[in-house]
């Protein structure tokens, strides 16, 4: 599972309200695996009303009972510039954790890394002696040749790693075709791009078979920030969502984003997809939140009357919304550091209206 920093949990410990977001993740989540489906739920709202901070609380507070009972948990943020193929090693990792096997997924991450980033992939020896035991094979025979002979080396690779198992071979067959080995050696000398998706198709694969072998019940990935969404990212989640039999994908992002709901693949499965629009919070919700931040109650009273005065017209807290007070304290103390998380979205002309 995703390990929140300390700055993270600090943040989390903040958290306030939000029950029918939560219950509606969860009894999602249930009837995902309940019926070894796939659904998504989209998160929507401005910046700083909370899509973060629930997140990131759904996976400190759920995640451990959601592990312990063989749901395996990951957050994504799509902001902190880890590469995708990191992202989609560390849920694997997850689920080895788990008791789960990733060799097939292992093999393709090897081959992407040797030969899309350039660097060996000896790391994954210390996790699979499978895969580790192939790893000098692959890095030896998969030089620039004829495609002929890297085909060879190929099936060489896979019969030395899954001669046993017939699953993973009927696999490659189906993704390839019976001479699975040409197709593989030609994605490899000519479409090495096409690895990332093949890679997730692979982790897809293997958590199917852990679900089906009764090592893990199913996954939750919780992914933030889509407003920095790249066209790898788009393809990862599309393939993840459409080939893994129970899934529940939470995405957050200030909008729905349309290359990812019109994806060639997600979009056959919008009846799947669920917006929820976040909404500011409650007076009582915000004033509690406020008071954990250590914002006394006759600042609040203070920032009120501010906005009373300016605009002629009584407000409550929840109408100004927690991003309000934060950018008023912000003006009037130049203390920026007592809301350091909060990305405050004003109006670039406020009236009431906009405002309230």
């Amino acid at each position: 599972m995703y390990k929140l920093s300390h700055d993270e949990e600090s943040t989390t410990t903040l958290f306030v309200n939000r029950e029918t977001e939560q219950k509606l993740i969860l009894d999602t989540l249930k009837k995902t695996i309940d019926g070894t489906d796939r659904n998504m739920i989209y998160i929507t709202g401005f910046g700083g009303i909370g899509k973060t901070t629930l997140l990131k609380h759904i996976l400190r507070i759920h995640g451990p009972d959601l592990e312990m009972e063989g749901i395996t948990v990951y957050y994504i943020d799509l902001e902190d510039k880890i590469p995708t193929a990191q992202d989609l090693y560390n849920i694997a990792k997850n689920l080895i954790h788990m008791g789960a096997k990733v060799d097939t997924f292992l093999y393709f991450y090897a081959l992407y890394i040797r030969y899309m980033e350039g660097k060996e992939p000896t790391e994954i020896g210390k996790i699979s002696d499978t895969i580790g035991n192939i790893i000098d094979e692959i890095v030896k025979h998969f030089v620039p040749g004829p495609i002929v002979e890297v085909a060879k080396a190929i099936g060489r690779a896979v019969s030395k790693a899954f001669g046993k198992e017939k699953r993973i071979i009927e696999w490659f067959k189906q993704q390839f075709g019976e001479d699975y080995e040409k197709r593989l050696s030609w994605i490899i000398r000519k479409e090495p791009k096409k690895l990332l998706a093949i890679m997730t198709r692979a982790l897809a694969h293997d958590i199917n078979t852990a679900i089906d072998q009764g090592q893990i019940k199913g996954i939750l990935l919780l992914i933030d920030t889509t407003e920095q969404i790249t066209k790898d990212d788009t393809e990862v989640i599309a393939e993840l969502f459409t080939k893994t039999k129970a899934i529940l994908i939470v995405i957050a992002g200030r909008e729905m984003e349309p290359s990812l709901i019109e994806h060639r693949l997600i979009s056959k499965y919008k009846h799947k997809i669920i917006e929820h629009k976040l909404l500011s919070l409650p007076e009582k919700a915000a004033r509690q939140y406020l008071e954990k931040r250590g914002i006394k109650k006759k600042e609040i009273q203070e920032i009120k009357f501010h906005i009373n005065f300016q605009f002629s017209k009584p407000v409550t807290v929840e109408s100004s919304t927690i991003t309000l007070i934060a950018e008023v304290i912000r003006e009037d103390t130049g203390e920026s550091k007592l809301l350091p998380d909060l990305k405050v979205e004003l109006p670039t002309n406020p009236t009431p209206e906009t405002m309230l």
